[in-house]
């Protein structure tokens, strides 16, 4: 699996950040940085949903062939597969504690925002 730091344009930008130690120049290039590291996570994800599909795909066709009917997903259980690939991908990599919390943080602030507001 490549990770962000295999590739050479992404090494370039982190030498020039080290020299580069503060400025416009270091904001642009940690920007520069960020946004090539989202581009990467984004492919991978990509990626990793081609293959679910492909996955998939290759089961239907296994199921035709031993005469059953095809039995194709609804959107709903196709978005909780893809939840359950993502939950054993962050607990692989000992991610799961940080995002749930990340995640309890943002239902709060939805839910007080729907709250009335208390004037008393």
């Amino acid at each position: 699996m490549l990770t962000i730091t295999s590739f050479p344009a992404v090494e370039l930008v982190k030498k020039q950040l080290k020299k580069h130690r503060s400025g416009e120049k270091h904001e642009k290039l940690q920007q520069l940085l960020q946004r090539m590291e989202q581009q990467e996570m984004a492919q991978q994800e990509r990626k990793r949903q081609q293959e679910l599909r492909l996955a998939l795909k290759q089961e239907r066709r296994a199921q035709a062939q031993q005469g059953h009917r095809p039995y194709f997903l609804k959107k709903s259980e196709q978005r909780q597969l893809v939840l359950a690939e993502k939950f054993k991908e962050l607990k692989r990599s000992k991610k799961l504690d940080s995002f749930l919390s990340r995640k309890r943080r943002r239902n709060a602030g939805k839910d007080r925002r729907h709250l009335p507001l208390n004037k008393d």
